[in-house]
């Protein structure tokens, strides 16, 4: 079974996920391109193939909560880079910072507090005096 690895820039953690499992998750209606890459690159090739960057421009909604929707349901596998190691679904834990204004994010971290996955929590517009 040919297998996907995803990360985010500026992340510790890689994602890895069987080709099947995207197909069968993902909604291919608008990310056309995105299928047509998971059907037809190398399957042979023994290591998971890094989603291209050319690729994850073109996505039509966000690629981050696929995974985050894949690993809360424990599909696919978590490694940490500042580790070096594969971490557990259940070390897994998840951060949430003070709001402010602006983008807010939740964070998935490894039990060495290493961000691995970022996804947009809230907007907030602050009020600016005129």
């Amino acid at each position: 079974n040919a297998k996907v690895q995803y990360q985010q820039e500026k992340m510790s953690g890689v994602f890895i996920f069987s080709t099947q499992t995207l197909l069968d998750t993902i909604d291919f209606k608008v990310n056309l391109i995105f299928k047509n890459w998971l059907l037809n690159y190398n399957a042979e090739h023994p290591e998971p193939s890094k989603v291209p960057d050319s690729i994850l421009k073109f996505l039509v909604g966000d690629l981050d909560d696929t995974v985050r929707q894949l690993i809360n349901l424990k599909i696919g596998y978590v490694y940490c880079l500042e580790c070096d190691k594969n971490v557990p679904y259940k070390s897994l834990k998840e951060v949430n910072y003070p709001l402010h204004g602006g983008y807010n994010y939740d964070y998935l971290e490894c039990p060495g507090n290493h961000p691995l996955l970022r996804t947009k929590a809230l907007h907030i517009t602050e009020l600016r005096k005129l």
